[in-house]
């Protein structure tokens, strides 16, 4: 009986959310007609613009950017292995000039996506392989001060492992940016007028409980390290190294994680300095 239970506990435990990580695509999907809700808070410091290279293509020419980002994710299973997510930011930024000091506050790109998933093995209870692809488009949010007002369309690939205590996912996603070069001198990394590579891979680790049983499979703690990569068609590549803490219960989770430059070959927009994110997600 002790086993019939402790199966029935790990069945309906944490794998609703599948060892997600913050700041990498995951190959998790809600089952149909259940909600995953997610806010979310990014901070990005960002050094000194770029010079221009030349009079007639604008560099940066910051002397530090300031921004944050509160958003609100809802991703909601439409069919098996089909959903569809709807994220919406707001976006606190603060430039400083060599002679002024532009401080925004507006509402960010709408991001809009579908993603499929194409394999899914499970071995156990816990144990499992998943593959998705995914698609979508960052639309205008309104205000050409924080973001362009461009759509600019992306499709990627992400898959996860998860073999005991250990999880890892990787995902790779392309970007066709249509901003032009209109917004060279505001870009911050992603936003034109080059295309943009994110590639990202994150490594779970469950600190606790060591094995889940009946009496402890409602909540773990986890230790995640992330290595999240921007590369853009301009030549400009940044890495970035993120360790950070995830708690997951059974209905909502709870996570943060500090990312800081590891790799920074940047010469067409300011470098980012740090990065810190936080969230929260729900299951309905």
């Amino acid at each position: 009986m002790r086993t019939i239970i402790a199966c029935i506990a790990l069945a309906f435990a944490l794998p609703c959310f599948a060892q997600e990580a913050l700041n990498t695509e995951s190959a998790t999907q809600p089952a149909p007609n259940t909600i995953y809700v997610k806010p979310q808070f990014r901070f990005w410091r960002f050094g000194v613009g770029a010079v221009p290279p030349s009079p007639t293509v604008p560099g940066a020419g910051t002397q530090g950017v300031s921004r944050a980002e509160p958003s609100v994710t809802v991703q909601m299973g439409l069919v098996k292995d089909l959903s569809f997510s709807l994220k919406v930011p707001m976006i606190i930024e603060d430039r400083t000039f060599p002679a002024e000091r532009n401080l925004s506050f507006a509402l960010g790109r709408v991001d809009t996506q579908f993603k499929l998933r194409v394999f899914r093995s499970d071995t156990s209870s816990l144990d499992t392989i998943r593959a998705v692809v995914y698609a979508g488009a960052l639309m205008p949010g309104g205000d050409d001060n924080v973001a362009p007002q461009t759509v600019d369309p992306y499709a990627g690939f992400s898959a996860m492992i998860i073999r005991g205590r250990i999880g890892v996912t990787q995902s790779i996603r392309y970007t066709i940016t249509t901003s032009g070069g209109s917004w060279e001198y505001k870009n911050l990394g992603g936003d034109g007028p080059a295309d943009a590579l994110k590639y990202d891979t994150a490594f779970m680790y469950r600190v606790s409980p060591a094995a889940f049983t009946a009496e402890n499979s409602g909540t773990a703690w986890y230790a995640s390290l992330e290595v999240n990569g921007l590369y853009e068609t301009n030549g400009d590549n940044e890495i970035l190294l993120s360790p950070g803490l995830l708690f997951e219960a059974q209905r909502f989770a709870a996570e943060f994680s500090i990312g800081l430059p590891v790799v920074q070959d940047v010469h067409h927009r300011s470098p980012l300095e740090f990065q810190f994110s936080a969230g929260l997600r729900f299951v309905f």
